[in-house]
């Protein structure tokens, strides 16, 4: 049952396959240890020995091996002479009519062949989709253009992901008023600029996201606060405005109305959808542009939720944080896109509400809103939850 011997690294010594990627060697080149990865992100290890001989040793994630992988649907669309071609998950048994999460990520374009990977053994902690399918949810990554030359343009980022969304539900597969859009970092920025422009959508989940543009140009890193002893970070406070996704070229104080111009925050009134906030306190994008978005929010009457994470940075990296952030985020779904989170938490397929969510549904002040916060002690780190509703 062992992969035939075809990768020759030393004399007398040959890994267990073309597959095979190569751990260590000893000094002499005699002995190797080497992982096969399939598909799904079952590991095995190899130890190979001088008679080219390969014995398996350990197993990795072996339980992935029953793991049922989505569906990929490719959908192309072309408009004004451009072709973009996007794609569709779908669990691997799935009925028509389900409910959708559009992950936008500007700057990320894919090929008709080829779908983004979707491993279920790699770490991916926002929008896992593998997770997502099984829980009964399609999952459309939209390909999204974007220049480094010119400042990102709101409007054309909606553009761009409306197409994709039309597409979708043009396959039959999707259910038009069950709709969410996830966006993590710049995808954030995306997801906020399609909420804006198509109503259509349910649900806004946003984590870690530039929101401010001319707020958070020159903001230094939440960790350089603490200690300064590698330098101050300048290549990201002033790098990714200038000159990374933010493409603005110039400094904030010579171009306001083009920093405004391309900031959700100065297009708020417009944020009609019910949001989900999460954000590190050690994000070096700023915790305040998400707070700041949610007090927005307050006083324009919004629904709203934002999650803060305590020694979180850009990326949640706490296995209790990451199911906190799952528990969460179908809890705000089963509110927002009720039939089918419902229907599949009576299935038993989804986690109970967390505590702090049960209680900020439950409760209202004076019929017009509510200002909660909590903190979860137990927590495998520390979190406090901030909501906003209106009835």
């Amino acid at each position: 049952g062992l992969p035939d011997h075809d990768h020759k690294i030393g004399p007398g010594v040959s890994l267990p396959g073309s597959r095979a990627s190569l751990l260590a060697i000893s000094p002499a080149g005699r002995w190797a240890l080497s992982t096969i990865s399939d598909e799904r992100g079952a590991t095995r290890l190899f130890l190979s020995a001088p008679d080219h001989r390969s014995a398996l040793i350990d197993s990795v994630n072996a339980r992935l091996d029953a793991v049922d992988l989505p569906r990929a649907l490719p959908l192309t669309v072309s408009k004004n002479d451009v072709t973009l071609h996007h794609w569709l998950f779908l669990p691997a048994r799935s009925a028509s009519a389900l409910p959708m999460i559009v992950v936008p990520y500007p700057g990320d374009t894919f090929s008709a062949d080829t779908p983004p990977p979707v491993n279920p053994g790699a770490v991916a902690p926002i929008a896992n989709v593998p997770l997502l399918t099984a829980l009964g949810f399609a999952v459309l990554y939209p390909s999204v253009p974007a220049s480094s030359e010119q400042p990102p343009s709101p409007q054309s980022l909606a553009s761009a992901i409306t197409a994709a969304v039309d597409a979708a539900i043009a396959s039959g597969h999707v259910d038009r008023s069950r709709m969410a859009v996830w966006g993590h970092s710049f995808g954030g920025y995306s997801a906020l600029a399609v909420a804006a422009y198509d109503h259509r959508f349910k649900a806004t989940i946003v984590s870690s996201a530039p929101i401010d543009l001319l707020a958070g140009y020159g903001s230094l890193d939440p960790r350089d606060r603490v200690s300064l002893k590698s330098g101050m970070n300048l290549p990201f406070t002033y790098g990714w405005s200038e000159g990374g996704q933010g493409a603005m070229r110039v400094p904030a104080w010579r171009a306001r109305t083009r920093y405004a111009d391309a900031s959700p925050y100065y297009h708020m009134d417009d944020l009609t959808t019910p949001i989900l906030l999460f954000q590190g306190d050690a994000d070096q994008m700023g915790l305040d542009q998400s707070e700041r978005l949610l007090t927005g929010l307050y006083r324009l009457q919004r629904n709203a939720m934002l999650i803060r994470y305590w020694g979180e940075s850009h990326t949640p990296v706490s296995p209790g944080n990451i199911r906190d952030i799952y528990d969460r985020l179908l809890w705000f779904l089963d509110q927002t896109m009720p039939p089918a989170a419902r229907a599949a938490a009576r299935n038993g397929n989804l986690p109970a509400p967390p505590p702090t969510a049960r209680r900020a549904r439950s409760t209202v002040v004076n019929n017009h809103g509510l200002a909660l916060r909590t903190d979860n002690r137990a927590a495998p780190s520390a979190r406090s939850t901030h909501v906003y509703r209106h009835e």
